[in-house]
C-alpha cells in the first residue's frame, strides 16, 4: 500500500510519492482522481487552503485513508494550520460554488483531520459504504449557507458501517441528510444549524 502527500506548492505532474515540493501532488482532485491513490492508499494533505470541488473517481476494495495534517508532521517546511477544503473558489468574498467533496459508489473511504467550509452540500457519499469521517468540520457559510452539510444517499441498510466520530457540524440550514441507511454518529457536535 502506498503513500502520497498532497500540498499547495506541489505539482500534479509528479509522482505524489514524496512530501517535498518536488514530489508532492498541488491538488486533492488529483490524488482522489482515476490517476490517483489506489486501494488500500493513504494520502496525506498539507495544511493549506484547497479551493476545490473534488469528484472522487478511484475504485476502493479495502479501506483508503484521506488524512489532513494540520500539524505538518508529514511536510518539511510548512506551518502548522488548518487542512481547508473550501467551495470558494476564487476568493472568500466570492459565493461558493458546487459540492467540495463527491463521491459515488466509492467504498472504504476514511475522511480525517478536513476542514471543510462553503455552502450548499460540502460531502456527498452516494453509495459508498464502509465509510469513516473523524475529527472534521463542516463549516457553513457566513454568506448565508443553504442545504445540507453532508448527504449519504443510497447506502446498503444492511451491511453500511459508515461512521462519523468527533466531527463538528455548524452554520448551516441542515447538518446531516441521510437516506435510510444504518450508521453511527458519535461525540459529534452540531451547532448554530436551522436542523440537525
Amino acid at each position: 500500500m502506498a503513500i502520497y502527500y498532497v500540498r499547495n506548492d506541489g505539482n500534479d505532474a509528479n509522482t505524489g510519492l514524496g512530501s517535498t515540493t518536488a514530489l508532492a501532488w498541488r491538488t486533492v482532485q488529483k490524488a482522489l482522481g482515476a490517476t490517483g491513490i489506489g486501494s488500500g492508499d493513504t494520502v496525506y494533505i498539507a495544511p493549506g487552503v484547497y479551493r476545490e470541488n473534488v469528484t472522487i473517481a478511484g475504485t476502493y476494495t479495502a479501506a483508503t485513508y484521506i488524512i489532513g495534517d494540520p500539524t505538518a508532521a508529514q511536510f518539511a517546511g510548512i506551518s502548522q494550520g488548518l487542512v481547508r477544503l473550501t467551495n470558494y473558489l476564487t476568493t472568500d468574498t466570492a459565493s461558493p460554488s458546487g459540492t467540495i467533496m463527491s463521491s459515488g459508489s466509492k467504498n472504504f473511504l476514511n475522511i480525517s483531520y478536513l476542514y471543510f467550509d462553503g455552502s450548499s452540500v460540502m460531502l456527498h457519499l452516494n453509495n459508498s459504504n464502509n465509510c469513516v469521517v473523524e475529527n472534521c468540520a463542516f463549516i457553513g457559510s457566513t454568506l448565508g449557507a443553504t442545504g445540507y452539510l453532508v448527504v449519504i444517499l443510497g447506502q446498503n441498510a444492511v451491511s453500511d458501517t459508515t461512521s462519523f466520530t468527533n466531527t463538528i457540524f455548524q452554520n448551516h440550514t441542515i447538518g446531516m441528510y441521510l437516506d435510510s441507511i444504518t450508521m453511527s454518529i458519535t461525540n459529534c457536535t452540531f451547532a448554530g444549524l436551522s436542523t440537525g
